[in-house]
């Protein structure tokens, strides 16, 4: 079928456009050029194209009840909105963004031939190659950054985590430990710390070993112990920050957060009835906060996704979309204990990770990787079931 190869592709060429953002990531955190922007249009791309074959396919592709609810949420949301004052870009990009993530998942669930995935040499090749990206470029940028010109730490992206769980799947344990000290000394505080999650996930449902349990411990002892050696350098590595640390514990509160708390109540202050409390302020809408802002004088986003998605669409999309990622999240768990195919794993890793991740950062609808894993791990899930009901199906008429 041309779609599951077409699925197959999308999903390979999302791994290798994560591998060249990494590659190309020093120039963005030299400021010298903004290679976030060509990554996200490639994601773009990737989604629009999964719409394009989801309204082709419409009459023959399963979708979810849930699924049905949050479109219908997505169009209350839209027809509620007041659009005076409005960009109309930003209320093209606040509609697309949850409808395009949704007709990705749908999409690579109904159409990507597991079999074949799981057994590409092509995919394992890129998964273990993102690994080898990740640990060139972190040790590079660290070169870079102490021996010609500063830049901002924050060297890995959560397509890293890609290297991490294949080196989880194949239960390599001391080149885990490696990886996982690359991500931290990376800077990236949501990667290594949704890759130290993944990681405990992953070796609860092992037989651990005193050395394992012993190494584990360690690196969390390594993480205490730079924070309590030198807090100024944390802050200026892991906190982004140039500054002292501030003495009094709300500008301490605001370090920690990066700001966030600032946005929220920026994000807050801006909603004025109980109705957009409720049901959000609808698409296209901006705030001020003071030292976020654009061009424009107002800011946009907030990185606290719960918060982000109840002021855009509502309390009520919030909590469909929460179950929504629920069901994905305890397929990938299952996935993971039952210790499935390589790839099959390193996705169901990937979408734990990044529901991590992204709790904090609002990209949810922006990784097309995110997407891809809750397809993989949906569609790997439903096969098992159905396999299931195989093979009781046949015990049952063979007892008979």
């Amino acid at each position: 079928m041309i779609e599951q190869r077409i699925s197959t592709g999308l999903a390979i060429g999302a791994i290798i456009a994560g591998c060249g953002f990494l590659l190309l990531n020093p120039l963005r955190l030299a400021f010298i050029a903004n290679t976030f922007v060509p990554f996200l249009l490639f994601n773009l791309a990737v989604m629009l194209a999964c719409g394009m074959l989801f309204l082709l396919r419409a009459d023959r592709i399963k979708v979810r009840p849930i699924e049905l609810v949050l479109f219908l949420l997505v169009i209350g949301t839209a027809l509620m909105t007041n659009y005076g004052g409005r960009s109309i870009p930003d209320i093209l990009t606040d509609f697309l963004r949850p409808v395009l993530f949704l007709t990705v998942v749908i999409f690579i669930r109904n159409y990507i031939n597991l079999e074949k995935f799981g057994s590409s040499r092509t995919v394992r090749f890129w998964l273990k190659a993102t690994g080898w990206v990740t640990v060139v470029v972190v040790l590079c940028s660290l070169l870079i950054s102490r021996y010609l010109i500063p830049l901002y730490p924050a060297f890995s992206s959560i397509d890293s985590i890609f290297g991490l769980a294949w080196l989880l799947a194949s239960g390599n344990i001391f080149s885990q430990i490696s990886y996982m000290l690359i991500l931290v000394v990376s800077g990236k505080r949501g990667v290594y710390l949704a890759g130290f999650l993944v990681l405990l996930i992953c070796y609860r449902y092992k037989k651990m070993t005193l050395p394992w349990w012993i190494s584990l411990i360690a690196i969390f002892c390594f993480i205490c112990l730079m924070t309590v050696l030198n807090l100024d350098t944390l802050a200026a590595i892991f906190l982004k920050s140039n500054t002292n640390l501030p003495s009094d514990s709300s500008g301490i509160i605001n370090l920690l957060s990066g700001g966030r708390i600032e946005e929220l109540r920026g994000a807050i202050a801006a909603v004025h009835t109980p109705l957009e409390y409720f049901f959000g302020a609808g698409l296209g809408f901006a705030f001020k906060v003071e030292g976020f802002e654009d061009a424009s004088g107002l800011h946009r986003n907030l990185h606290f996704t719960p918060a982000n998605l109840a002021i855009y669409y509502g309390i009520p999309f919030v909590v469909a979309f929460a179950y929504y990622l629920a069901g994905f999240f305890l397929d990938a768990l299952k996935l993971i204990k039952e210790n499935s195919n390589p790839v099959i794993y390193c996705y169901a890793v990937y979408c734990i990770a990044s529901m991590f991740f992204l709790f904090t950062e609002f990209s949810i609808f922006a990784y097309v990787n995110f997407a891809i894993s809750c397809g993989v791990v949906s569609g790997a899930t439903n096969q098992r079931r159905k396999l299931n009901r195989s093979s009781f199906a046949c015990h049952t008429a063979a007892s008979k």
